[in-house]
């Protein structure tokens, strides 16, 4: 069901979330709890930094398996194969060409609440990924910045 909690994403950012889970589930886990066994070994747990560092730890991996446990119960899988490939969507790489600059630049358009990877991932709801969206090579994207409008030509469109 789509809820104001709903996350688009491709089948790839289910998938790597998943295997975040089971990383955090398993060998992170197993990893901790060793670490707790040797810090336990250093006496007063009370009085014991080691053993309230893997503790801190452990709080930290249990927050973050809880947060992405609930990221991925509000995922919704954008069905890729009925994207029309030629246009913008989430998932898609794009190639910009700066109009005023002549520069290109790559970006991965993403959905609005999920992780950014890297400093070229836009998301659908800035004002940047509300331009390019439905776009094709050769539009332009105009998009509204804080220091004035920026004009934009597509050059590339490419999705997986």
């Amino acid at each position: 069901m789509i809820t104001k909690d709903t996350i688009y994403v491709t089948k790839d950012v289910k998938r790597k979330t998943e295997e975040r889970i089971e990383y955090l589930n398993t060998v992170k886990r197993r990893e901790l709890a060793e670490e707790t066994k040797v810090a336990l070994g250093f006496g007063d747990v009370a009085e014991n930094s080691e053993y309230l560092a893997v503790r801190e730890e452990v709080m930290k991996v249990e927050n973050e398996v809880t947060d992405l446990k609930i990221k991925l119960h509000n995922m919704f899988v954008i069905d890729e194969s009925k994207i029309d490939k030629s246009k913008i969507s989430v998932g898609a790489r794009v190639t910009l060409k700066d109009l005023e600059f002549g520069e290109d630049e790559d970006f991965r358009l993403i959905g609005d609440r999920e992780d950014h990877e890297s400093e070229k991932d836009v998301s659908i709801s800035s004002p940047m990924g509300r331009a390019m969206l439905g776009k094709k090579v050769g539009d332009t994207v105009e998009v509204n910045a804080p220091s004035g409008i920026y004009k934009l030509k597509v050059i590339k469109v490419i999705y997986g």
